[in-house]
């Protein structure tokens, strides 16, 4: 068994406010982790910080971009147990958004009409809780909702899964992380 690592966040900007007066959640920002250290984690999301027009597969840091500017972005980092071949299968998924990021872009268009029943079929085209359901359910992990109707807070509802952090995304550290219930 391994676990690769959840993190949906708060981060502050014009468009989560918004997001949030919609959803009525605490968080709604997803990105996901390949290890606790969160060195680094994987989302869609803007590709310059103060542009949020410009977006497309990122690579996050909890001290860089967007989360340098808010600081104080709340944050809930979830474990989630799952096997190896779902780790590895999630791990090339990656590398393959990885390696052909240019072809991606961020889905404003699904995510403007997110909550209504309708969607758009786009091709590589993805928003952030899209982005990490797609990468879940593709090793095999049914998220409770299809990858273009999930939001970051259902992926709290996983089987095999915890919160191990509670805090601000910039204060996150490996020896601060508890099974939190």
């Amino acid at each position: 068994m391994k676990n690769v690592y959840l993190i949906l966040t708060q981060s502050g900007t014009l468009l989560s406010k918004l997001i949030r007066f919609f959803s009525h959640k605490p968080y709604n920002h997803a990105s996901i982790a390949l290890d606790k250290s969160l060195d680094k984690f994987y989302s869609f999301g803007r590709l310059k910080p103060h542009n949020a027009f410009i977006g497309g597969f990122v690579i996050e840091r909890k001290d860089a971009g967007v989360f340098k500017i808010f600081k104080n972005a709340p944050s809930l980092v979830v474990e989630l147990s799952i096997t190896d071949e779902q780790y590895d299968t999630i791990s090339n998924t990656i590398k393959v958004f990885e390696q052909n990021k240019e072809e991606y872009k961020y889905d404003f268009v699904n995510l403007t009409i997110f909550f209504t029943k309708y969607r758009i079929p786009r091709k590589k085209r993805f928003f952030c809780s899209q982005f990490v359901s797609y990468i879940l359910n593709n090793a095999g992990i049914k998220t409770p909702n299809p990858p273009e109707h999930t939001q970051a807070t259902d992926f709290l509802s996983l089987e095999n899964s915890r919160v191990i952090y509670n805090g601000f995304i910039q204060e996150y550290n490996i020896e601060k992380t508890t099974s939190i219930t």
